[in-house]
């Protein structure tokens, strides 16, 4: 029993130690821990576990060593970068240190020491503002000078039809608004900044995006007035395009600034355009020479050989084309035209039938030689019934045909069948055998046997011409 209760005695010595120590330990850390932070403190970026606060700040200062800055990106691409030597960028001691020791408990030591909790906080650095301002001030960035203003996105008109021009973002934004996200990034320490990231609205935006219903609903509508395009081939070598680069000026304006088609000037435009294009091309009515054979150039007047626009004809099928947004390459439709290039005998080609009535003379060339020749009777020469002079084109042939005269009144005074006739003027005037003429050339047309005003040849000879004529070659008349 004796040995039982010494035993007794001595546990409780050495529990009573125990308690002793632990309750020593625990106030001997609970003290520690009232100047020393909590295992998993982290300020500023940094592991300050079982650190003094004189220590932590200590620390914060060495490494607040003019490392620090802040590069702040814009639109793009451009970066401006601030350094700490720049607005004095430092730490300095204000208490804030202690106030995060002092929210630890250090009662609570045990749960920090064995299971620490990460606990990062960050204390505010010093720098001076006035600098910041100065630096802020001095980007270019922010200088209006060097913004530049965005721009709407808008119709124009390139190559041959309307399009949408983007709009362009600029550069122009709120400068203070700038201003102030780059002093919030310094107070918050951060060590870069995008403006527009941080404020997608900082940037003056465009009002009119590329996108824009109405705007693609106008160019959709021009494009289908002018999308059209008849290329002309004019004499010789000429072209003219007719496109949407001279349709748009049709077009007129409104107040709005939209496009509008105004039938009346439209409609305007096209016979206008018709109009120019027949004087350019025209040549009926005028005098050119023509290279006679034996005495050279002599001048003779186009009538029925020669370019005329039917201004009236042609307007009605551009006018179709130019509503079904057709893209063609043709000729104008002509009331007469030249069968050759201008380049060719002044126009005149190399087949065509030459007709002197000062020598009662014919010509037949084909392919720039005198395939056929023969002596004629024209008219006789009076104000009625001499033969006109001037370029033509057969109009019809006849075998046989009944040719009829009239008097000045309009009453017939003669008909007469022959077996070949060959109009070049209208239907009244051309080339035809007359087997009543005793003999043909010299002066028989002043000697009382000239004709009403068509060209007589002998029957072989009118046989001849007939079988060898075609429709699309001159007749060249003169004295």
């Amino acid at each position: 029993m004796k040995k039982k209760h010494v035993a007794l005695i001595i546990s409780l010595v050495f529990v009573g130690i125990a308690v002793l120590l632990a309750i020593g330990a625990y106030l001997y850390y609970a003290r520690e821990f009232q100047d020393h932070f909590f295992k998993g403190t982290i300020i500023n970026g940094m592991d300050v576990s079982g650190m003094t606060v004189d220590e932590v700040e200590q620390l914060i200062e060495e490494n607040a060593d003019r490392s620090y800055n802040l590069t702040v990106s814009f639109r793009g691409g451009d970066t401006e970068t601030i350094t700490a030597d720049d607005i004095n960028y430092r730490y300095e001691s204000n208490g804030s240190v202690q106030d995060i020791k002092d929210q630890q408990d250090p009662k609570a030591w045990i749960k920090g020491f064995f299971h620490p909790e990460t606990k990062d906080v960050q204390v505010p650095m010093v720098y001076d503002s006035n600098l910041l301002d100065e630096k802020i001030a001095s980007f270019p960035e922010l200088m209006k000078e060097n913004m530049t203003a965005p721009t709407d996105a808008y119709m124009d008109f390139k190559d041959t039809k309307f399009v949408v021009m983007p709009e362009t973002e600029g550069t122009l934004l709120n400068a203070e608004k700038a201003a102030n996200l780059i002093r919030e990034a310094v107070a918050s320490h951060e060590t870069s900044l995008n403006i527009e990231e941080a404020d997608p609205d900082i940037y003056y935006a465009p009002q009119i995006r590329s996108d824009n219903k109405k705007l693609n609903e106008e160019v959709s509508t021009l494009n289908a007035y002018t999308g059209a395009s008849i290329t002309y081939d004019l004499p010789g070598e000429d072209t003219q395009v007719l496109d949407g680069s001279v349709l748009k000026n049709w077009l007129v304006r409104g107040d709005d600034g939209t496009y509008i088609k105004d039938e009346e000037i439209w409609n305007t435009n096209i016979a206008n355009y018709v109009a120019a294009m027949a004087e350019k091309v025209d040549t009926i009515g005028t005098q050119k020479y023509f290279p006679a054979t034996g005495i050279g150039d002599v001048l003779v007047t186009c009538w029925t050989y020669g370019y005329q626009i039917n201004q009236e004809e042609e307007i009605a099928q551009l006018t179709e084309e130019l509503n079904n947004g057709t893209v063609t390459e043709r000729k104008p439709i002509y009331n007469y035209w030249e069968t050759s290039e201008p380049d060719v005998n002044n126009g005149f080609g190399d087949t065509y039938i030459e007709i002197d009535c000062s020598r009662q003379h014919l010509w037949a060339y084909q392919d720039g030689e005198v395939a056929f020749e023969t002596d004629i009777i024209s008219g006789a020469m009076t104000k009625n019934r001499a033969t006109p002079s001037g370029a033509f084109m057969f109009t019809t042939k006849e075998s046989p045909s009944e040719l009829v005269g009239r008097n000045a009144n309009g009453t017939v005074a003669y008909r007469t069948t022959v077996t070949y006739f060959m109009a070049f003027d209208s239907k009244a005037i051309g080339i035809h055998d007359a087997v009543w003429q005793p003999a043909f050339g010299g002066t028989m047309y002043q000697d009382g046997y000239g004709s009403h005003g068509c060209v007589n040849v002998s029957y072989s000879a009118a046989e001849t011409l007939y079988n060898m004529i075609t429709f699309d070659e001159p007749v060249v008349v003169y004295y």
